[in-house]
């Protein structure tokens, strides 16, 4: 593999392995670049000049995030 590849292919977040791509056709279903712009320190866009890609875990961890500020935003309406 050339470095380019590797740098391509790790996680954004976390820098492990990553298979899913935050633009790609699972990252739109799962509303990737819009949880992370929203719910993490950082922005992505497609034209950035890092990796563009999540690992599972942290799509996991990013889900979970996302799921607990919904149901406190549920909770706490009025």
């Amino acid at each position: 593999m050339n470095k380019k590849r590797d740098r391509w292919d790790i996680c954004r977040t976390c820098g492990n392995t990553a298979d899913v791509e935050i633009f790609g056709r699972d990252g739109v279903t799962l509303q990737l670049e819009e949880k992370i712009n929203t719910y993490l320190p950082i922005t992505v866009s497609k034209d950035d000049n890092l990796p563009l890609k999540l690992c599972n875990l942290c799509i996991s961890r990013l889900e979970n995030c996302h799921n607990l500020i919904v149901s406190t935003i549920e909770m706490n309406k009025h």
